[in-house]
């Protein structure tokens, strides 16, 4: 049986030829406590099992409660994953850091800012998505106690369909986060279904940069 291949027109081909595969660096700025480490740990494993070399670097100054965390995830496909300061993408989720972590952004990053902190939105020359994060959780979560646990998951799943991550490793690195826990496994997956659904519906794919699936990363553990 022969197998049909399909050829990619002059327009596809050309945008392939100006995208950047398997690099980027992804800043993530939260609260302690928030229960944002299992959402990066969950996009951490979701690009390692892709395939793809990548290594995260938490920041946390002070391990009191509310006070400012970062987490910073490099994926490369050469396996250079030392820590750069320069970010391709930023998620700002914190009020309190908001306004230094986006001025220290390169010219043409990207930021994924929880709407509620539109008024940060200062720079012309940063591509910004506000996203409805608290209405997004609000309405996959109808458990008002748990969704300051799930609301961070959604910003795994918007650079999900942004940059190309394979949902099915998300969902896979889901469960693992969450190991036998089943009610949490069923809770952060639904949301995640709910975020990938509202990104792909009103965002566009991250106009430079994407990952697909390598072999790096084979027999190895993060």
């Amino acid at each position: 049986m022969s197998t049909a291949v399909t050829e990619s027109s002059p327009e596809e081909q050309a945008e392939s030829d100006q995208l950047v595969f398997n690099d980027a660096v992804i800043k993530i700025a939260t609260k302690n406590g928030s229960g944002s480490q299992s959402a990066n740990l969950i996009l951490l494993r979701a690009i390692c099992k892709m395939g793809i070399p990548v290594s995260g670097k938490n920041l946390f100054p002070s391990n009191i409660a509310g006070l400012p965390t970062w987490f910073t995830i490099r994926a490369n496909e050469d396996g250079w994953i030392a820590r750069r300061v320069a970010s391709d993408i930023l998620i700002a989720m914190n009020d309190s850091t908001a306004a230094e972590d986006i001025a220290e952004l390169p010219a043409g990053a990207m930021v994924l800012l929880n709407d509620a902190l539109k008024r940060f939105d200062t720079r012309k020359d940063l591509t910004v998505h506000a996203i409805p994060f608290n209405k997004l959780v609000a309405e996959a979560c109808p458990d008002t106690k748990l969704r300051k646990r799930v609301i961070d998951v959604f910003y795994v799943d918007v650079a999900s369909w942004l940059l190309d991550i394979d949902m099915e490793t998300v969902l896979e690195a889901i469960s693992f986060q969450f190991g036998g826990k089943k009610s949490a496994i069923i809770l952060n997956k639904a949301a995640a279904d709910a975020g990938y659904e509202w990104a792909k519906e009103h965002l566009p794919k991250h106009p430079a940069l994407r990952m697909r699936p390598s072999n790096k990363t084979d027999g190895k553990m993060i």
